[in-house]
């Protein structure tokens, strides 16, 4: 067949092909069968027409039609509304026992503070603390109890307090995987504090006017504390009772209905901030109508939470919880050939972070003991000298969680601390990378620690570059950034280069897919980011002086010790979270140089070509 012919015959199915490339709704399973007719006509062209345009111009729409079946995935419609109306309910009946317990556990804390409070009269300022009882003791004496809502401007109090609100439920949520101990010390202290608050107004008769007030948008709010709490224990329950599973896999498991949970308590913390700072200023409302109010938002929790999962459970509409299910763990597939988006690198991380936690868990807190005790080193022990530092970023802390480390990244005067970082990383990321690689490949890797210490400790000092800039621009430059250095490193270490001879390919590797790599690394730096959040809050240095309870006042280092476990504690949260920076890393390693080299698609386009017949033309030889 000439080839004008073979144009001719075929030219108009290929315009086809290339509007369904431009259309914005492409079908996944018509782009397989372009991807089939394509192959076809690419092989046919290669075998009679080998040096002609035709060829080329095949190729390129079969590498078009390829990629777009890895970018166009079918989505299910209306997930939002099946989220809502199934999947969230049925997470809530597989937690119900862990949602009984957060509540019995709330309840318990509101009698404590109640009772504490009957029984000792300066409860309440231990707990509340002596600013906020004289501020409202005063509000009282001027006959407007309720005043402090009326204080600060709506929208910005509506701000602080919704995301004030967010950081306590993640928080609550998060720390249900140090075995729940963290979830049940935010409920328990939070109910004492609601107990506490409830008998202050009580004993000064004040009892309903506080309560249609306080109540208001606190039925939401207390309610989704209790909510944030069966979500950290639901996560707590993969820890602790991973059943057939392994713990890590488990932990998946139980973190996925946690997080569901969480997504709605989310919503509906928003919207009792709404309340709280556009409503409850307003105490001159009918009594009527903010009963009313109450008492909605009591029937729409209750009933969403508790007694629409009941209901569809009894119709037999519940699905079964995944890690219900008596199955072995099932050994991850990779498909290292795919082109994955940031969603697919997003869970497969997680995979690979459960896969290896026990190795995360040990290098992360050695690593932590290490640098506490370098700048134990560096100070000669007067650990309390490091916050001596104004925070310069101290009013914006509420979204700018690394201020806490800010007085400790005064590297100028500790470069000792500067140096074991750079060590620590190096050795962190040459571990961590050989295990997820073998993990990734299923195949053993060669151990070359010294070659690969020696090559990619210039790159790990080059990662660790943005602790050196003025505070507010660390993490910027870290987002920008670290992708690349992260790639780098894994480079030369996968390919076993000088860190030099490595930079040509990952400049290639990176070329055309920066985003795409930055995309992975964001997906994971919001984790991280999270975690970050909620230790930047009072609960790190609580955790510490927790610990130290019980040394002697009189002891001449208790107060220094409480600083060092403070450090130790906010090292942690790093050497567990960049592990996922890091598992993303070698999985956006090989998707981009599948979309660099194309090997699974030349593989797929050789195999056609040894077929003898297209479209019912036999190869002459």
């Amino acid at each position: 067949m000439q080839e004008t012919e073979f144009i001719q015959q075929n030219k108009d199915k290929w315009r086809e092909f290339e509007g369904v490339l431009k259309s914005n709704n492409k079908d996944p399973e018509r782009l397989t069968d372009l991807f089939i007719e394509t192959t076809d006509d690419l092989s046919f062209s290669r075998t009679y027409y080998p040096n002609r345009s035709v060829r080329v111009y095949l190729n390129n729409i079969s590498q078009q039609v390829y990629q777009a079946i890895y970018k166009n995935k079918s989505h299910e419609k209306r997930f939002m509304r099946r989220f809502w109306l199934e999947d969230l309910p049925d997470a809530m009946w597989h937690s119900r026992k862990s949602l009984l317990l957060s509540f019995s556990l709330f309840v318990a804390g509101l009698i404590v503070g109640i009772v504490s409070s009957i029984y000792y009269p300066d409860f309440a300022r231990i707990i509340l603390g002596d600013q906020y009882i004289s501020m409202t003791e005063a509000n009282i004496a001027k006959g407007d109890p309720m005043a402090v809502y009326k204080d600060s401007e709506a929208v910005g109090m509506f701000l602080m307090i919704a995301w004030n609100n967010i950081k306590i439920a993640f928080g609550t949520f998060v720390l249900g995987a140090f075995f729940g101990i963290g979830t049940i010390y935010v409920i328990f202290y939070n109910a004492i504090m609601v107990g506490t608050f409830i008998y202050f107004f009580i004993e000064r008769g004040l009892f309903k006017e506080s309560f249609l007030a306080i109540m208001l948008h606190g039925t939401l709010e207390l309610s989704m504390i209790v909510m944030a709490g069966c979500a950290g224990f639901a996560l707590a329950k993969g820890v602790l009772f991973p059943g057939t599973f392994s713990r890590g896999l488990a932990l998946i498991h139980s973190a996925r209905n946690g997080i569901k949970i969480l997504c709605g308590v989310t919503i509906l913390l928003l919207y009792a901030a709404f309340i709280e700072s556009f409503a409850t200023r307003h105490t001159d409302l009918p009594d009527v109508v903010r009963g009313g109010l109450i008492a909605l938002s009591a029937v729409v929790v209750y009933g969403y939470f508790v007694w629409y999962p009941a209901r569809r459970y009894k119709r037999g509409l519940v699905k079964p919880a995944s890690n219900d299910e008596n199955i072995p763990r099932p050994i991850p597939n990779f498909m290292l050939h795919k082109i994955k988006n940031a969603g697919t690198v997003f869970t497969e991380t997680f995979i690979l972070f459960s896969s290896h936690i026990r190795t995360i868990s040990i290098i992360g807190l050695l690593s932590a003991i290490l640098i506490t005790l370098s700048y134990g080193l560096t100070i000669s022990g007067d650990y309390h000298a490091l916050f001596n530092t104004f925070n310069e970023l101290e009013e914006i802390e509420f979204i700018y969680p690394w201020m806490k480390y800010n007085p400790l990244r005064n590297f100028g005067s500790y470069p000792l601390v500067f140096g074991i970082i750079v060590i620590l990383f190096t050795l962190y990321s040459n571990i961590l990378f050989r295990k997820f690689d073998e993990e990734v490949t299923q195949k053993p890797q060669p151990l070359r620690f010294f070659n690969n210490f020696l090559n990619t400790i210039f790159i790990s000092a080059f990662c660790a570059l943005p602790l050196l800039f003025p505070y507010g621009l660390t993490a910027l430059v870290f987002i920008l950034l670290l992708p690349f250095g992260l790639m780098w490193l894994f480079v030369t270490q996968k390919h076993n280069k000088f860190f030099l001879s490595a930079l040509p390919l990952t400049m290639r590797l990176m070329s055309g897919n920066y985003i795409r790599i930055t995309g992975f690394f964001l997906s994971t730096f919001i984790i991280q980011y999270l975690c970050t959040f909620i230790f930047s809050t009072s609960l790190i240095w609580i955790l510490a002086e927790f610990i130290t309870m019980n040394f002697p006042h009189n002891a001449a280092y208790s107060e220094e010790i409480t600083y060092a476990i403070y450090i130790f504690f906010l090292f942690v949260v790093p050497g567990f979270t960049l592990s996922l920076s890091l598992a993303g890393t070698v999985l956006g390693y090989y998707s981009a140089k599948e979309i660099n080299e194309a090997n699974h698609l030349k593989s797929e386009i050789d195999q056609v070509g040894i077929k003898t017949r297209a479209y019912g033309l036999e190869k002459e030889s």
